[in-house]
């Protein structure tokens, strides 16, 4: 009997390059992310936004660090999930798989309604919500192809992201050394008036939005035809180049924005349209519509990586019989978890059509899409620990020991200072993790 093309289990294709692991990193981040959220960083910090993300570059390295360590102990698709199951078995493997996955739904979910309102803001004809179906439509389609396609179609994205970035920075190092600034020159890194630690810290629990999607390489692991240390190699290059974009446009930003952080926490309807003020009125509005046109697109790519990895994480937990075994099976033509990117799909796309058809819905979407990650995260920090220190007796204490306890402590402290919305659906989800955890439990038995 011949057989079927999705009947080949546990088979991804490796032809994934290095240079296509970062791509994949760096779309699903967004290079011109900190642009979206700079008034809302520059109000909570008082103006200190470029040591924000200095800030937040160095806690998320240490996160990037941790990766590295396993991914060359655990070279298996499911990232978080594989890792944790490696480290303290079955149970908190899943759970904290699971928990990765609430934040891998959420986090297209937001891109796709993005992408959504960035079109309409073109075609204000059209509502947001038929641009966001469309936009999960197309790249679902990209999706079951195969992730060369993927790589390939949003290293175009990417390029053509940087290159209108690149003309945005330019441009503003240009005016901040020819003419007088609206801010001292040193005040995204002093702040405006007084200096206050803890506004920054405060302001690094919404900076590390920009970077999450970064962790998504990892789910790669079993797609890439490099070396083993390939991976890390990938991660630890996408946050330092993100790292360096996001500190340069929070800096060139803070030294030309028009108002001042006071303003814009009397005003937070002006919070998100702040750095498009800025190229608006003191740049060139043709560079507004083209960041708008690239960032529409940029977002749909964006989501359109976060279903891979999503789809490559329920198919790692599937491989292991928690899940259906029918989403744990590749098309032998495209060797894609075809059924597992349709499931991921469709999630993504109810909570994100329903968030485009309600008023506040990006707002609720945005409050939430932190904390499975930085839950994970924790995780993370803990196994290297457990294998490489307890396990193994690794006696390299600073990459082994002091980095991931450092890790652990600053994740911790932003989880705390998230939103209490956000805590509140992460134990739901968590619960929900459990029930099911129990129920399989109790299949077996």
């Amino acid at each position: 009997m011949k057989e079927s093309p999705m009947s080949i289990r546990g088979k991804l294709k490796k032809e994934l390059t290095f240079w296509d692991l970062v791509t994949n990193g760096l779309i699903f981040i967004g290079p011109a992310s900190a642009i979206g959220i700079f008034g809302v960083l520059d109000a909570k910090s008082n103006g200190a936004v470029a040591s924000v993300y200095l800030l937040a570059t160095a806690v998320m390295s240490l996160t990037a660090m941790s990766y590295v360590q396993m991914a060359l102990a655990v070279p298996k698709s499911g990232s978080i999930y594989a890792y944790a199951k490696t480290a303290f078995g079955a149970k908190i493997g899943f759970l904290s798989g699971w928990m990765m996955l609430l934040d891998y739904i959420l986090i297209p979910a937001v891109a796709y309604l993005f992408s959504g309102i960035a079109f309409n803001a073109l075609i204000p004809q059209i509502p947001a919500w038929i641009f966001t179906l469309c936009a999960v439509i197309v790249t679902l389609g990209l999706n079951i192809r195969g992730i060369k396609r993927v790589a390939i179609f949003n290293r175009i994205i990417l390029i053509a992201g940087l290159v209108v970035l690149s003309l945005i920075l330019i441009f503003g190092v240009y005016l901040i050394l020819t003419h007088d600034t609206p801010r001292a020159i040193l005040s995204p890194f002093t702040g405006v008036g007084t200096f206050s630690l803890q506004s920054l810290i405060g302001a690094v629990s919404v900076a590390v939005l920009s970077f999450l999607g970064f962790d998504g390489i990892a789910t790669f692991a079993e797609e890439h035809n490099g070396a083993k240390n390939t991976l890390g190699r990938a991660i630890l290059v996408c946050l330092v180049i993100a790292g360096f974009l996001f500190i340069l446009q929070s800096f060139v930003g803070g030294v030309l924005a028009l108002n001042s952080p006071e303003y814009f926490r009397t005003h937070p309807e002006l919070q998100g349209k702040a750095y498009y003020s800025i190229i608006n009125q003191g740049m060139s509005p043709l560079l507004s519509s083209a960041l708008a046109l690239v960032k529409a697109f940029g977002a749909s790519c964006a989501a359109m990586v976060a279903v891979a990895a999503s789809s490559r994480l329920v198919y790692g937990i599937a491989s292991d019989g928690v899940f259906s075994d029918k989403l744990s099976q590749t098309n032998q033509n495209s060797g894609t978890p075809v059924l597992a990117v349709l499931s991921s799909s469709s999630l993504t796309l109810i909570i994100a059509v329903s968030a485009a058809r309600v008023a506040n819905g990006l707002d609720i979407l945005v409050s939430l899409v932190n904390i499975g990650a930085l839950s994970a995260f924790f995780m993370l920090h803990l196994a290297v620990i457990k294998v490489y220190i307890i396990q193994h007796k690794s006696t390299r204490f600073i990459l082994h020991l002091f980095v991931p306890v450092l890790g652990c402590l600053s994740i911790a402290t932003i989880i705390i200072l998230s939103s209490g919305f956000s805590q509140l659906i992460a134990l739901v989800w968590l619960g929900f993790g459990i029930a099911w955890s129990f129920y399989q439990r109790v299949l077996r038995n």
